[in-house]
């Protein structure tokens, strides 16, 4: 079974860490970066890695796209 430490090492292993691998600059959400985000449809580490639901929002270069 997996702690909030290790929930918040895998979250930082599929972003922050991920993002580093393939060279991305200007990763963290800040004024002048892209602006591309997922809101993903949970209240916290543990149920969105348990449940994998749609999310609630994406939003690139800015805008926020429709989910189907």
């Amino acid at each position: 079974m997996m702690t909030g430490k290790d929930r918040e090492i895998l979250y930082d292993m599929i972003t922050h860490n991920a993002a580093k691998v393939m060279q991305i600059d200007n990763y963290s959400p800040a004024k002048g970066n892209s602006g591309n985000l997922v809101v993903l449809n949970a209240e916290d580490l543990r149920e969105a890695f348990c449940y994998h639901s749609a999310p609630r929002y994406i939003v690139r270069n800015g805008d926020v796209l429709e989910i189907a």
